[in-house]
C-alpha cells in the first residue's frame, strides 16, 4: 500500500507539487497569502510545506519579492483547466441569481473537467484599478479563463490589451475586444416600453445607476427608440432615477416624484433590487400596482415567485450559462463577437392601462 502523508506539511507539498506538474502555474509560484487560502492552512504550515519543496528542488528559496521560482518542468500539455468568474460582489455576499448562475455553469464544464471559481477581489469596485493590481491577480491563475462580470471599464480594456483568455459576461464598453454575452436589454427596453405605449402611457420611469454599466445606457437608447418611433404627440421625457444604489437612496428619489404633481405612471428596472425596493415602496405609500402605477423588470429573481401581484418581468432562464459553456469551450472560434439573448417575457400582474 502507497504510504500516506503524516502530516498537514507533506500534504500540502504533495498537493502543490501536483499542481506545478499540472502545470496549474508557469515560472512563478502563487503569493503565500493565496496558497494559504487556497489549501485552507496556516502560512506556518505552509511555509513547511514549502521548505519540503526546496529542499527537493521543486522550488527555489524566496527571492526578493517573497516569490519562489519554479524549478522543474512537466510534460503535461498546458491547457485552460479553470474559469474565474471575476465580479464586484464576493461569492458569500452575491444575490441568489448570481450563485444560482454559477452553480449552473459548474454543472455544465464539470464535464470537460473545468474547475470554476468566483472571485471578487476589491479592484473590481474601483475604477483606478492599475495595471499592476490587475497583473498580480491573473498571476495566481495562469491557467485560467476569465469571465467579467460588472466589471468597470478599465478591467475589460485591461483584459483585451493583454489578451488574456477571457469572455465579457455582461455588455462591452467601447474598443474593447473580447468576446461578449450578453441579455439584449436595448431590445427588451424597448419591447417593455412599447407594452407601456400601447396601454396608454406616456410618462414612463427608468432606474438606473448613476454609475457607468453598459447594459444601463444600452436599455435607456432602448427605451428611447420606442419612444421616438411610437407617432405619439403627447409623450413626455422618461423620468430617469439615478443612483448609487441604496434602498434608502432610491426611496428618497421615489417619494420626492410621487408627490409631485406629475409623477410617471410606469416604471421600468433593469435591477431586480431596484424593482423590489420600488414595489414595496408604493405599497407603502399607499399607491396601487398595477392600478396606479405600472412596473415592468427587465431581470428575473426567484422571489418573484411569491410576489402578489406577480412581477411582470423578462427571463432567459438556463439559455445564458448554456451559452456561456458553449462560448468557454469555443473561446477562440468566439473572436470578438458579441452574443445576444432576447429574453422571454413572464407576463405576470404588474402592468394595467393608464390611470
Amino acid at each position: 500500500m502507497k504510504k500516506l502523508p503524516t502530516s498537514k506539511a507533506t500534504q500540502a507539498a504533495s498537493l502543490i507539487e501536483q499542481a506545478i506538474s499540472m502545470r496549474e502555474w508557469n515560472g512563478m509560484l502563487p503569493s503565500e497569502r493565496f496558497l494559504a487560502e487556497e489549501l485552507v492552512i496556516s502560512r506556518t504550515c505552509l511555509r513547511q510545506a514549502l521548505a519540503i519543496l526546496t529542499s527537493k528542488g521543486v522550488i527555489s528559496a524566496p527571492e526578493r519579492s517573497k516569490r519562489r521560482r519554479i524549478l522543474i518542468t512537466s510534460k503535461t500539455k498546458k491547457r485552460l483547466n479553470q474559469v474565474v468568474l471575476l465580479t464586484p460582489k464576493p461569492e458569500l455576499g452575491s444575490n441568489k441569481n448570481l450563485l444560482e448562475q454559477a452553480a449552473h455553469l459548474r454543472g455544465f464544464l464539470s464535464k470537460s473537467q473545468y474547475q470554476v471559481h468566483i472571485l471578487s477581489p476589491s479592484l473590481t469596485n474601483k475604477d483606478s484599478a492599475t495595471e499592476k493590481t490587475i497583473k498580480s491577480l491573473t498571476e495566481n491563475f495562469p491557467l485560467a479563463l476569465w469571465v467579467l462580470y460588472q466589471c468597470p471599464e478599465t478591467i475589460q480594456h485591461w483584459f483585451s490589451k493583454n489578451q488574456l483568455p477571457s469572455i465579457i459576461l455582461g455588455s462591452r464598453f467601447p474598443e474593447v475586444s473580447l468576446p461578449s454575452l450578453d441579455i439584449d436589454y436595448r431590445a427588451a427596453c424597448r419591447h417593455a416600453t412599447g407594452l407601456l405605449l400601447a396601454k396608454g402611457h406616456r410618462k414612463i420611469g427608468f432606474i438606473r445607476f448613476r454609475s457607468k454599466l453598459a447594459g444601463d445606457s444600452l436599455a435607456y437608447a432602448g427605451m428611447l427608440e420606442a419612444l421616438n418611433n411610437s407617432g405619439h404627440a403627447d409623450i413626455e421625457a422618461p423620468c430617469v432615477f439615478r443612483h448609487n444604489f441604496s434602498a434608502e437612496n432610491l426611496v428618497h428619489k421615489l417619494n420626492a416624484s410621487y408627490t409631485s404633481a406629475n409623477p410617471p405612471t410606469a416604471i421600468i428596472c433593469i435591477n431586480t433590487h431596484h424593482f423590489i425596493t420600488t414595489m414595496t415602496y408604493l405599497v407603502g405609500a399607499g399607491i396601487r400596482v398595477p392600478q396606479d402605477v405600472s412596473l415592468i423588470c427587465l431581470n428575473s429573481h426567484e422571489v418573484f415567485s411569491s410576489f402578489w401581484p406577480e412581477p411582470t418581468h423578462y427571463t432567459t432562464g438556463n439559455r445564458l450559462m448554456k451559452e456561456l459553456t458553449q462560448m468557454i469551450l469555443n473561446v477562440k472560434a468566439s473572436g470578438s463577437e458579441t452574443h445576444l439573448l432576447m429574453p422571454d417575457l413572464v407576463t405576470g400582474k404588474t402592468i394595467s392601462h393608464c390611470p
